[in-house]
């Protein structure tokens, strides 16, 4: 039914030499590396459509955890790398995350007419899916549901929100309040419902405030911006652990305050770096 046999003949075709080539792919659908990614091409590049992406994969996050609680499928019983996943294994969440941070990059950009840039796309997209079966901790049929229901939901938002942010946060909190709950409920990893429901919150605060933001006024600037935010995104996001140790609610203040401070940073930067500088070198 997943794919079993096929994903054995994987693991046993791949060379054990490459496995740390398969983690470095595998970690590009990562959160640590979506996060940065999304921050810097909002910071520097087009904040509203960042934004949307961002709302996108925060509600995504929703929706596959509540298909792993109702699943309830476990990972692949193999060893192949010194990793901790969460029991459930299908459908693969960085399989749903790569098809739509990078598949929604392609279509919030306008770049879909792009045979390259689609091209590009969608080969990051099946690595990072076949990625995660060849490291162990998926079967085939895990990562081409989690594909399959990335583009589905990138559909439905792409409808829902009419490219607009706020509506997307909107459908994260939606969805971010009953997956917590159901994490509970389950007795599961409390950490990515949290994680979901505080950043759709503070996501929900970020956006509002997006017209209100400055623009950008040189690289300068745009150099600044990048260090301060990735210096914020390190340091509070270092909180989580300690945070999420005391009482799952802190983690969902952390997370709002996270993903709200990364959306207003354009207003700080722009308030804190004095014009002389920032229009230096345009």
């Amino acid at each position: 039914m997943r794919l079993e046999e096929q994903s054995r003949w994987l693991w046993e075709q791949y060379p054990e030499q490459y496995l740390e080539f398969a983690l470095f792919v595998t970690d590009l659908g990562g959160v640590t590396t979506v996060m940065v990614l999304l921050s810097v091409l909002y910071w520097v590049l087009d904040r509203e459509q960042s934004a949307l992406v961002v709302s996108y994969i925060v509600a995504g996050a929703s929706v596959v955890l509540l298909l792993k609680l109702g699943f309830a499928l476990p990972r692949p019983e193999v060893e192949l790398v010194a990793r901790e996943y969460d029991q459930y294994g299908f459908p693969s969440g960085h399989a749903f995350t790569a098809t739509v941070v990078y598949g929604g990059l392609v279509q919030v950009f306008d770049r879909y007419r792009n045979s390259v840039t689609t091209a590009a796309a969608v080969v990051l997209i099946v690595a990072i899916a076949l990625s995660r079966v060849v490291i162990g901790v998926h079967y085939l049929a895990d990562v081409i549901a989690g594909v399959a229901i990335g583009v589905g939901f990138l559909l439905v938002m792409n409808r829902v929100t009419d490219g607009d942010p706020v509506r997307g946060f909107a459908v994260g909190v939606a969805l971010g309040v009953p997956a917590v709950v159901a994490a509970a409920i389950a007795g599961a990893e409390l950490s990515l419902a949290v994680v979901s429901l505080g950043s759709a919150l503070g996501g929900l605060a970020g956006a509002s405030a997006l017209d209100s933001m400055p623009s950008l006024r040189s690289r300068r600037e745009g150099v600044a911006l990048v260090a301060v935010g990735l210096a914020y995104l390190v340091v509070v996001s270092s909180l989580e652990e300690t945070l999420l140790g005391i009482h799952p609610g802190l983690g969902v203040v952390l997370f709002a305050v996270l993903v709200a401070g990364i959306m207003t940073a354009p207003w700080a930067v722009g308030w804190a770096v004095p014009d002389r500088f920032a229009v230096g070198s345009s």
